[in-house]
């Protein structure tokens, strides 16, 4: 008998939280309040309003996906800009308009036009 593998269902089934972090970030405009600073995660989620039982998971997730790098662990850790900010970056190639438009359920697309 073949063993049976998960792996496809399981990419699929979760195949949606990295796009939904990304997104959430950018719904934040997380990466240019960040700026050129770097903050901790009490720092960055009370100047987003992210509670503060989520903020070591959210930052963490886009530390992994690569949208931030974290300086340091613990409370004193320090999140700064890899330079992957979307809506920078739409302005710069010429999108002169960036939206999120809204879809079923809490998710969102983001949209960048000519």
């Amino acid at each position: 008998m073949n063993q049976l593998d998960p792996t496809h269902i399981m990419q699929t089934a979760t195949g949606f939280w990295a796009s939904k972090v990304l997104l959430t970030a950018v719904e934040f405009d997380l990466f240019s309040r960040v700026g050129d600073r770097s903050m901790t995660a009490e720092q960055l989620g009370a100047e987003l309003g992210v509670h503060p039982r989520g903020r070591y998971d959210f930052f963490d997730a886009l530390v992994a996906l690569g949208f931030l790098h974290r300086d340091g662990d613990g409370p004193e850790g320090r999140y700064r800009n890899t330079g992957a900010d979307f809506r920078a970056w739409c302005g710069q190639v010429g999108f002169r308009r960036f939206d999120l438009i809204p879809l079923a359920g809490p998710s969102a697309a983001a949209v960048a036009y000519k």
